[in-house]
């Protein structure tokens, strides 16, 4: 029997990757790549919807776009659709035909264990989506499996006379080689040490 798969939502869980890191081994060579961390959360922030992908409503000839998709900060489409209106500002978000999922913001640390002495403890934050929402708490100890990304502090782009640069940050790994990120300047940008 063959189903109908089309507008179904799939998640994927991995468990047991072979590699577990501390905290405080993140670099950047591991952006973009499968990790496995561990960590004391010591936060937990409330569950929000996340607009995962958009559908929105041309406000001059209303023409429909659909998934538009959404990367860290609220997308409108870039222009209208329609080749005969040059719309690029005036749309409005239809929430009903858009994708929503749960979305949610904890915080942890190095446990004391894994703590070098005379050093403060280093945190991050792993943002929790679907049914891995409300499973933690404050206090727990737990292993997370995902990709480390950098997020970038788009609100400081908004602010007047803010201004884009590129910037590149570099330093030597243990190994001896140069490892660096490079960015916009305005979009907060920061290194890993």
């Amino acid at each position: 029997m063959k189903k109908d798969l089309q507008g179904k939502e799939c998640y994927i869980s991995f468990v047991d990757v072979p590699t577990r890191h501390k905290v405080r081994e993140l670099t950047t060579a591991k952006i973009g790549t499968l990790i496995r961390i561990s960590g004391q959360i010591v936060r937990t922030h409330p569950v929000h919807p996340e607009l995962v992908s958009g559908t929105f409503v041309c406000l001059d000839c209303q023409t429909v776009i659909k998934n538009v998709e959404q990367q860290f900060k609220y997308t409108i489409p870039t222009i209208c659709r329609n080749p005969v209106c040059a719309n690029r500002r005036r749309f409005m978000l239809d929430a009903d035909k858009s994708v929503f999922v749960d979305f949610q913001k904890i915080r942890i640390q190095e446990t004391q264990a894994e703590l070098p002495r005379g050093c403060i403890p280093r945190s991050l934050e792993v943002i929790l989506r679907a049914e891995a929402v409300e499973s933690v708490q404050a206090g727990d100890r737990y292993d997370f499996t995902g990709t480390l990304i950098v997020v970038p502090d788009v609100g400081s782009l908004s602010m007047p006379g803010a201004k884009a640069e590129l910037t590149t940050r570099t330093r030597q790994n243990n190994d001896g080689q140069m490892e660096g990120i490079k960015g916009l300047k305005a979009l907060g940008v920061r290194e890993f040490v």
